[in-house]
This record gives structure tokens, C-alpha cells and sequence, in this order.
């Protein structure tokens, strides 16, 4: 039962971390339309946390699902922190 239950929070994870993706398109648009929707400050913040994060990832718990998502929320926010500091001001 135990191994049930573990597998359904792997596909869990692994699932809402793709999903969660999605939540950065609007702004990825926005940006590309040339829309200064996002702070520059707050996803410097956050591209510098999920680079964190990967590194934690990858030297200390060995975790291949949890590093490509991690990676994957990483590239978003850096995507959007270029997008932003590109825009005229």
C-alpha cells in the first residue's frame, strides 16, 4: 500500500510541476507584446532561488524528477527576467 501511495505523490509532483509551468505563459506574452508586466526584482529573486534550488538538487539529493523540475521553473524565470530587462524603459 505504501508503494501505491508513493508512486500517486512522484506522478503528483511530477504533474503539478509541468502544470505549474503554465502559469508563466500570460506574462511570457505580455512581455513579448512588449507589456511590462513583470518585476524585474521579483524574478531576479526567483531565478536566483531556483538556481539554488537545482544546485541543492543536484549535489545533495540526486533527485532526476525533482531536478527537471526544477530546472524547468528556473529557465521560466530567467526566460521572463531577460524578456524584461530587454524592454525599453
Amino acid at each position: 500500500m505504501d508503494h501505491v501511495i508513493i508512486q500517486y505523490i512522484i506522478y503528483s509532483y511530477a504533474f503539478t510541476g509541468v502544470v505549474g509551468l503554465f502559469g508563466y505563459v500570460p506574462t511570457m506574452i505580455d512581455l513579448w507584446h512588449g507589456k511590462k508586466s513583470a518585476n524585474a526584482p521579483s524574478y531576479l529573486l526567483w531565478t536566483l532561488c531556483g538556481l539554488i534550488g537545482l544546485l541543492y538538487g543536484i549535489f545533495i539529493l540526486h533527485d532526476a524528477l525533482y531536478n527537471v523540475i526544477t530546472f524547468l521553473h528556473l529557465f521560466a524565470c530567467a526566460a521572463i527576467l531577460i524578456m524584461r530587462v530587454r524592454l525599453p524603459k
